[in-house]
């Protein structure tokens, strides 16, 4: 986003984000306010730690215990580098992964693109960026107060039965000045 910005010669970004990035977008909008015009904000990923927790036990939940251990297996297979396609064992584990998010997981058909459209070795390194992302906002993050500095307009949206708890979406839409 950073180098989309740089190029935007008086244009603003309007932000559209789904899930984890829809949690990317505010940090971008909270650091350079003068590059974003709105947000729409999908069923963002958890506004506090407490949340991820009930949304992760959700997620576990609404997944058969086989399919869990295999997308274990997955996960390690691509952080041990030993994957003979990386790309499709990352498509692999996402397919089996994503099912859980949605009340009706035949909607996953309604995704669209691919989950895994990079390199093999940018596959191997999703596992660990993934936990970085996650890592990097420390044991019990609550992005409220940095939600509460931004002025842009938003819509918050939250989907009937997302395994996300409607709580930490609606936080969203009450921490953002402008948003709904």
């Amino acid at each position: 986003l950073r180098v989309a910005g740089q190029d935007l010669q008086g244009w603003r970004l309007q932000l559209v984000g789904h899930s984890w990035g829809a949690m990317v977008a505010p940090f971008y909008a909270a650091a350079h306010p003068q590059n974003v015009d709105r947000m729409v904000m999908v069923t963002p990923g958890p506004i506090e730690a407490q949340y991820d927790a009930i949304f992760e036990a959700e997620r576990q939940a609404r997944t058969a215990p086989e399919v869990l251990q295999q997308q274990f297996a997955l996960f390690g297979l691509l952080a041990s580098g030993q994957a003979p396609d990386p790309v499709a064992t990352c498509e692999e584990l996402f397919s089996l992964w994503f099912p859980a998010y949605f009340h009706d997981p035949a909607n996953t058909a309604n995704m669209r693109g691919r989950y895994c459209d990079m390199t093999p070795q940018n596959a191997n390194l999703l596992v660990f960026s993934l936990f970085a992302g996650r890592a990097s906002l420390g044991q019990s993050w609550d992005l409220a107060p940095m939600l509460s500095g931004i002025q842009t307009p938003a819509l918050v949206i939250h989907g009937a039965g997302d395994a996300i708890p409607l709580a930490s979406t609606a936080g969203y839409a009450e921490a953002l000045p402008n948003g709904e």
